[in-house]
């Protein structure tokens, strides 16, 4: 694969996409999905809110399972919804 492949290859969007876009997030391409990089208060800001209060690190891109057998999709779709499904 080369660097134009990668550039336009379809991104997915996590569980938290909307999370981070509401908070200014600026997102990149990482692993094929928008991932952030920095928010829009900066990244002093972070950092201290991070030490003073809670920070969180999006892991939900980290992980695939792939069920092939469409009664076992089923299943999983019933409690985890259709977006886990590929």
């Amino acid at each position: 694969m080369n660097a134009a492949n990668i550039e336009t290859k379809i991104v997915n969007k996590t569980s938290l996409y909307d999370f981070h876009k509401s908070f200014g997030a600026k997102l990149v391409n990482f692993a094929g999905y928008e991932m952030p990089i920095q928010y829009q208060d900066g990244i002093i800001q972070e950092h201290l809110h991070t030490r003073n209060a809670i920070g969180i690190f999006d892991v939900s891109h980290m992980g695939q399972l792939k069920i092939a057998d469409p009664q076992n999709q089923s299943f999983i779709a019933t409690y985890f919804g259709k977006s886990w499904l590929y």
